[in-house]
């Protein structure tokens, strides 16, 4: 895995990025619509994924519709809710102060998915149930995914080929590395589109004395067409076929294009033993549910004094727990007590989590987690830590990464 994105750096220009395009937003406007997310930032992948967060909040509120009372599976009722819930699909309305958090959400995926693609699709993979990979599961990361779409779209096309209703990550992994580079979407195209609103630039990114190869491919010119679309049974539905469904009928909206180029030609994959070589057929566009989303939970800082490993852990400990008092009810509520300790990893702590305290190594992360979550309680957990993977991957106790992992843990045996 490469280790060379600077993830502190991801983040605070997410924050700024966002917090740009609300200015300029909310300064003339109270709420935002689902038709003004979509056209919201110049780079549609940044609309997807916030439009992806509502998706997965609205079907949330549909599952939530239960009751030991009355039958909500009965055929009436289930008609009317479906209506009710593509109503409400049709008319989103959020405030800044809950948008804010969704677009900086979404911004940091979309750079993640931009400068480390595979990575990205691996670790969405490796959350899976039972490390099992369908073709339904990479239809609904597809849904909402533009940005290097090839790497879903291919692996699609080869478990078709195999003819198997799934396949294991690390087969799908496999097909993934195969894919030749200069396939996927290069980042200057879009880090040139982000610097449009505040400047940035790829070495940004990256952590100093480090470079991230990008194969040279001629960038790909980006212009805006007008499509008219046609209303249909919910916003989120159309968003697989590249629609919104809008309260107004055959209302104009834009969205990113490319002109059309020679088509390049990629490296074949090796044909699997036991499987014919044959050429999968283009498959059409899904509409589908998505993946969950990524959260970011940032932790404070804590400076590196001269004390022993465990001095500096019950300090850090200590330090948290004055800050209680001033804490709001929503800081209470992101400390309270979890189930399970990968349910509030997120995407972007799991790619810090394996780099800075695991190094970089998958395996070693997914084994600690096991081993944690058959911990009685926060001490032995902590001394597991401190024995067994502190010494071994040299952490540093008191910097962002460890700090958050070992809140997570107080969490989960609060």
């Amino acid at each position: 895995m490469n280790k060379n994105l600077n993830f502190p750096a991801i983040q605070k220009y997410s924050k700024d990025y966002a917090a740009k395009l609300c200015d300029e937003f909310f300064s003339r406007n109270e709420i935002i619509t689902g038709k003004k997310i979509m056209n919201l930032s110049n780079i549609n992948q940044v609309n997807l994924f916030s439009i992806k967060h509502l998706s997965d909040k609205w079907q949330e509120e549909m599952s939530n519709l239960k009751s030991p009372y009355f039958n909500y599976e009965q055929d009436d009722i289930q008609k009317s809710l479906t209506n009710l819930m593509n109503l409400l699909s049709q008319n989103i309305a959020v405030k800044r102060e809950h948008f804010e958090p969704i677009l900086i959400e979404a911004t940091e995926s979309t750079l993640m998915l931009l400068m480390h693609p595979l990575e990205y699709f691996g670790n969405v993979l490796n959350d899976l149930p039972n490390l099992q990979v369908s073709s339904k599961d990479l239809k609904q990361i597809e849904k909402f995914t533009q940005i290097n779409k090839i790497v879903p779209n291919i692996v699609i096309d080869k478990i078709n080929v195999t003819g198997s209703d799934f396949v294991y990550v690390n087969s799908a992994t496999k097909w993934m590395e195969e894919i030749p580079k200069i396939s996927l979407d290069q980042p200057e195209r879009y880090i040139s589109l982000f610097a449009e609103k505040v400047p940035v630039s790829i070495d940004d990114f990256i952590e100093k004395n480090e470079q991230i190869s990008i194969p040279k491919k001629e960038a790909e010119t980006v212009i805006q067409t007008e499509k008219i679309i046609e209303t249909s049974s919910s916003f989120f539905e159309n968003i697989a076929t590249g629609e919104q469904s809008l309260s107004e009928v055959k209302t104009p909206i834009f969205e990113e294009t490319k002109i059309e180029e020679k088509p390049s030609i990629l490296t074949p994959f090796e044909k699997e033993p036991e499987v014919t070589k044959i050429i999968a057929p283009e498959h059409p566009v899904f509409m589908v549910e998505q993946p969950k989303n990524f959260t970011f939970e940032p932790l404070p800082s804590f400076k590196n004094e001269d004390l022993t490993l465990n001095e500096r852990i019950v300090k850090t400990e200590n330090l948290n727990d004055k800050t209680k008092a001033s804490e709001t009810i929503n800081d209470l509520q992101s400390k309270s007590k979890i189930e399970g300790i990968t349910s509030v990893i997120s995407l972007n702590q799991r790619f810090l989590f394996i780099n800075r305290l695991f190094g970089g190594n998958f395996d070693f992360f997914q084994h600690a987690i096991d081993e944690l979550e058959l911990c009685k309680d926060y001490s032995e957990a902590k001394e597991l830590i401190l024995k067994k993977y502190v010494t071994k991957f040299n952490w540093d106790v008191t910097s962002n990464e460890a700090e958050e992992f070992f809140e997570i843990l107080k969490r989960r045996f609060s």
